[in-house]
């Protein structure tokens, strides 16, 4: 995992995360006789704008890819979200 935080200014913020994942199965997957093993990687990234004191507001893009021996599980997933923090 690799985690990166910059302060644009005062009111915005830009981190980024990348992640790498390998997942090995220990039982065997009967349909395809071989036992399932994913690579699996992330990137993240978040803008932040301080409203106020007590609220921030952030949009966040999300990207998986998900890459197996057993192709039906291989994927890739895109996700854009907004989230709105309150603190009080």
């Amino acid at each position: 995992l690799f985690v990166n935080n910059y302060q644009i200014n005062n009111d915005y913020t830009l981190s980024s995360s990348v992640s790498l994942t390998n997942n090995k199965y220990r039982d065997l997957n009967p349909s395809f006789d071989i036992k399932r093993e994913d690579d699996i990687y992330n990137f993240m990234l978040n803008l932040s704008y301080a409203y106020n004191k007590d609220m921030i507001i952030a949009l966040i893009y999300n990207y998986t890819n998900q890459d197996s021996n057993q192709t039906p599980t291989d994927y890739d997933k895109d996700i854009l979200k907004t989230s709105v923090y309150y603190s009080f």
